[in-house]
This record gives C-alpha cells, structure tokens and sequence, in this order.
C-alpha cells in the first residue's frame, strides 16, 4: 500500500498490481470476508461429514466427497457479488475510480481478487472436504479413497480450481447489475436451469445443452463422467467450454461497465 501511495501522490496512475493489492486491503477490511469463507468450508465439511456417513454403499467415495465442496462454492459466489457491489452501495466507487481513472484497470483488478480468492479457497474447501469424508467413510468400514491414486488426486484438484466459475460469473453479473442479491440470483439461474431444462424438457436439451453449461464440463475435468455417459466432453473441450463461458461473462461486465457512469 505504501508503493500504492507513492505512486498516486506522484501523479501517476497506479499500476495493476497496485490496484489488485489495494483491493485485497479493502477485501480484508470488510468484516464479512473472513465470515464468508468461514461459512464456506463449514458447509463443505459438514454436508461431506452427513453425505458420508449417511452414505448407503455409494459405489465411488470420491464422488461422495466432492458434494460438500460443489455446495461449499456459494458463499464464495456471495463473496464475490460483496466485493464488487461494496464499491456501489457504500460510495465508495468514486474515491476508487479517482484513484484508478482506467474502468478496465479497476475491474481487471476486482476480478483477479475474485479468482485467486475462489482457487485457493476452493481449493481447502475440496482437499479438506476429501480428507473429512474419506475419514467418516473409513470409520464406518466403507471404501475409501487415497490422494496418492492420481485420478482421485486430480478429482480433488479440478474441483478446488473450479471453485472460481461461478464466484466469477456472480462478480461479473455484478459489474453488470451493481445489486449483490441480484447478481447472486441471476448465478443461480445461470447454474440450475440448464439442469432444470434437461430435467423437463426435451432429450436434446439434457444430451447437448446441459453438457455446455457453465458447469458442465466439471464432471468431465474431474474424470466422474466416463466416455460415452450424457455428461462427458474431452478434457480439451471441456476446457475450451469453461474458458469461453467464462471469457463472455468477462466481455459482457466490461461492456456494461464502460457504458455506465460511476
């Protein structure tokens, strides 16, 4: 922050490194952050602890122990909407745009905070989950599952970094909308339904469309949908699906934002 100082009282225009590191001072002031994230792995625990022991020989304890996590991401989606909307809903927008006069900069730098907040704490979120479930599970005499197997390794790893999509679609949602509830609302529309859809509507809609869904491709990365299931997409496509939804939502914020005043 000292640097973030200097460099204003200089008349220059912060750098984006600057601009990350003062919001993740602003980040750690709000009280609810640390609340937040508690809130996140409590859920992850507790429902992978219930998921787990009251599993009824659940063929696969992976895919027990990822429950918890995949529910652990929405506070982390409620964190996200916070971070930005704060800016709006407290004024304090204009002293930060006064600051920071680049739109672009500023919000390459909420977005940044988003991520790495949603990876490193989707990331205990999943490895803390696994090692709770696999203890309940070993406990009760069920089988269990171990880290060193690399396919469980991976499934555990994919399902921490893909605790970012949705905390930053919710972010960007709120670039757009700059209402915290709305943003987390339209994220939910966003995550369920193409579930729903595939759910009512036609066998079209649930083999193709649900597969390309924002979430879709989780399954696929984490190796839980096997080839030739409704769900599965090559890793290299379930990637291009994740990078394209997610580079929309980013596009689509910065429109909105460039187009609005402060």
């Amino acid at each position: 922050m000292t640097e973030l100082t200097s460099t204003v009282h200089d008349g220059l225009p912060p750098r984006l490194r600057h601009c990350v590191a003062g919001e993740a001072v602003k980040a750690l002031r709000n009280r609810s952050t640390a609340l937040i994230l508690l809130v996140a792995l409590g859920i992850s625990i507790i429902v992978s602890v219930l998921v787990s022991a009251f599993n009824s020989g659940h063929p696969n304890p992976v895919s027990v122990s990822l429950i918890g996590p995949f529910l652990g991401v929405w506070p982390l989606v409620v964190l996200a909407s916070t971070l930005v909307t704060m800016e709006y809903s407290t004024g304090m927008i204009q002293h930060s745009l006064a600051i920071t006069p680049s739109r672009l900069r500023f919000l390459t730098a909420k977005l940044l905070l988003v991520v790495a907040v949603s990876v490193v704490a989707g990331t205990v979120v999943a490895f803390a989950s696994f090692g709770v479930s696999q203890l309940v599970l070993g406990a009760a005499d069920m089988p269990t599952a171990d880290l060193t197997d690399p396919e469980t390794f991976r499934a555990v790893t994919v399902t921490g970094l893909f605790a970012v999509v949705y905390p930053l679609i919710s972010a960007c949602l709120a670039f757009m909308t700059r209402h915290a509830a709305a943003a987390m609302l339209l994220t939910l529309v966003v995550a369920f339904f193409p579930l729903v859809m595939g759910e009512l509507g036609s066998s079209w809609w649930a083999e193709v469309a649900v597969r390309f869904a924002p979430g879709g491709p989780m399954e696929s990365l984490t190796g839980q949908a096997i080839p030739g299931t409704v769900g599965y997409l090559s890793p290299a496509l379930a990637v291009l699906v994740t990078v394209v939804w997610l580079g929309l939502f980013v596009a689509a914020a910065i429109i909105s934002d460039s187009r609005r005043d402060a």
